[in-house]
């Protein structure tokens, strides 16, 4: 068991506020004219200056934030100095010959930056409902849907709800006549209700609703196009399905138009950024910029 050092204690409670005093005194440096390469921590040959430390804190922080910003800044400097010399000493040449590396992750960094830069400023994207279309049908079986989904009116009302029966007859019919009339009586007395007419909803989200959080003969009830109902003690439950989509259908096109919007601009993009590079090789090619040499 470690014995406690009360000198070692107090010996490093000395050299955090030593250090504490330091980055302190460096941050409040930073809006002042002192020399900016004023070193503020070492590691080896390695040395910190205040110039990097400022740079490092976000202008929007001060006081006691930027200290602790900075604080963690210079941990973190430290840290990664003692395992970079510890590696440098420990890592054969070859290893740490990793100047092509660099080079090519410069080289990376650049061409993307330029290609995002030339993206924003001239790729003109447009993905039409024809081709929209198009790509779904070519690419229906990628768009199937995992929950059976619906199109319809579900509405739980107490059993007591006056003119009930009336009602069940006209959600049955749904005529656009009786539209109007069942939206006022399911506002007025339905305790929840989901009037998705022109939508696709999932279905698993309305059987939740349900006593035993179940529709018996599920797939039939819905499919059938007539109304569903089942009651418990206090309430009534009434569905019809005007569209119905059994798991593992085709998802209809407005459910992944976003999707295929989605993955139709981006093939827009890679090529537009193709055509785009290579008018640059062309271009360079016909200046003479490009030489290729025989062995």
């Amino acid at each position: 068991m470690k014995k406690w050092c009360y000198f070692c204690t107090m010996n490093n409670m000395r050299i955090l506020a030593f250090r504490f005093a330091l980055v302190a005194a460096a941050v409040s440096g930073c809006t002042d004219h002192r020399p900016f390469d004023e070193p503020v921590a070492s590691v080896g040959d390695a040395t910190l200056t205040k110039s990097r430390l400022c740079a490092a804190i976000p202008s929007e922080i001060s006081g006691k934030d930027s200290i602790a910003f900075a604080q963690d800044v210079v941990r973190q400097w430290v840290m990664q100095q003692v395992v970079v010399q510890k590696a440098v000493d420990n890592l054969s040449d070859e290893e740490l010959d990793i100047d092509a590396a660099i080079e090519d992750y410069r080289n990376s960094l650049i061409t993307e930056l330029y290609r995002q830069k030339i993206v924003d400023q001239k790729f003109k994207p447009s993905v039409g409902d024809d081709a929209i279309n198009e790509y779904y049908e070519k690419m229906k079986d990628n768009f199937r849907i995992e929950e059976a989904m619906m199109k319809g009116i579900f509405v739980i009302l107490p059993k007591k709800a006056p003119d009930l029966d009336n009602m069940k007859k006209c959600i049955s019919k749904h005529n656009d006549a009786d539209m109007f009339k069942i939206e006022q009586y399911i506002y007025k007395h339905a305790v929840k209700y989901e009037m998705a007419v022109d939508q696709w909803i999932d279905v698993k989200s309305i059987r939740q609703q349900f006593p035993k959080k179940t529709i018996a003969n599920e797939k039939t009830a819905l499919s059938s196009g007539r109304l569903y109902t089942t009651t418990d003690d206090s309430y009534t439950y009434l569905l019809i399905a005007f569209d119905y989509l059994a798991d593992d259908d085709y998802a209809p096109v407005e459910f992944v138009k976003d999707k295929i919007t989605s993955i139709l601009l981006n093939k827009q993009k890679l090529k537009f950024i193709k055509d785009f590079e290579q008018s640059l090789y062309n271009q360079a090619l016909k200046s003479d910029k490009i030489h290729y040499y025989d062995k």
